[in-house]
């Protein structure tokens, strides 16, 4: 069985992770916004913005069952992992098309940030893990 940590406790983890993808996010979209206007204009940056939007959505979905569990099993924290995983990449593929089949948005651009923005979120999201982790192991001694 699952051990849930306190709400507390969910809601840190949670912000933590959420933040941790935020930043790398933010200084993909300071360097690629010039280039996307240039080569797709004010729609590009409305697909980049879309993009940015599907792989956040994707994080917090992802974030949702590691800050849930509590970090006293590794088989918890494994398998909270793998759920997130899946969650992330699900949202991903269940949105990237439908959105890029709507017309709403300029369907080069949007998929290439949506790819870009879950890379960057990931990054950033794994080395915050790898911390937790790391704190928690360090806290148990």
């Amino acid at each position: 069985m699952i051990t849930l940590s306190p709400p507390s406790v969910i809601l840190l983890r949670f912000a933590k992770l959420v933040a941790a993808g935020l930043l790398p996010l933010v200084l993909a979209v300071a360097m690629g916004a010039y280039v996307t206007h240039q080569v797709a204009g004010g729609a590009g940056i409305k697909a980049m913005l879309v993009g940015c939007a599907v792989a956040m959505l994707g994080n917090w979905m992802g974030a949702l069952p590691v800050a849930m569990v509590s970090g006293r099993a590794a088989r918890d924290g494994g398998l909270a992992a793998l759920m997130g995983t899946a969650l992330r990449f699900l949202a991903a593929l269940v949105l990237t098309p439908a959105l890029a089949l709507t017309g709403w948005v300029d369907v080069a651009p949007f998929v290439i940030w949506v790819a870009i923005s879950y890379l960057a979120i990931l990054i950033g999201e794994t080395i915050m893990l790898v911390r937790m982790v790391q704190a928690e192991q360090g806290t148990r001694g």
